[in-house]
């Protein structure tokens, strides 16, 4: 009883068990008055700071793990976006070159006869940026 003498707030606090609960409550979750009657409650009775220091680790540990969660859960859904919209510009890209390759496809028919030798591939793409560009992004090299 050392700890409710000469602490009103404390008398009050561990006056029942549903306030003992409460002002638990209170200094655990909430964070509000720790010093009020924890530190007089330690005082008075040693083992309890094993109790209380406990329930606060585990209340921060918690709230941090549910911040870093969120954190993460927000990184992930950036960079699933970012990979979606990477994956749409590519798609722009290579639909672009098709379409921009077919309209070099017919100027590098120099014989007109409606097919592309390989030896005009070959001097297009030795002799025509544009279309060696093309290739490139279609992902088409000299070599392949």
């Amino acid at each position: 009883d050392g700890l409710r003498e000469g602490n009103a707030y404390c008398n009050e606090a561990f006056g029942s068990i549903s306030n003992a609960a409460l002002c638990f409550f209170q200094t655990m979750v909430a964070g509000d008055s720790f010093g009020a009657c924890s530190i007089k409650l330690i005082q008075v009775m040693t083992g309890s700071a094993i109790l209380l220091c406990d329930a606060v680790i585990t209340v921060q540990l918690g709230v941090t793990n549910l911040v870093l969660a969120v954190i993460v859960e927000k990184t992930a859904e950036a960079h699933e976006q970012d990979l979606a919209d990477r994956s749409m510009k590519v798609q722009r890209e290579r639909d672009d070159a098709y379409e921009e390759l077919a309209g070099m496809c017919l100027s590098m028919d120099g014989d007109q006869d409606g097919k592309i030798s390989i030896d005009e591939l070959i001097k297009a793409y030795d002799e025509n940026e544009q279309f060696r560009n093309c290739m490139i992004t279609l992902g088409v090299s000299e070599e392949s």
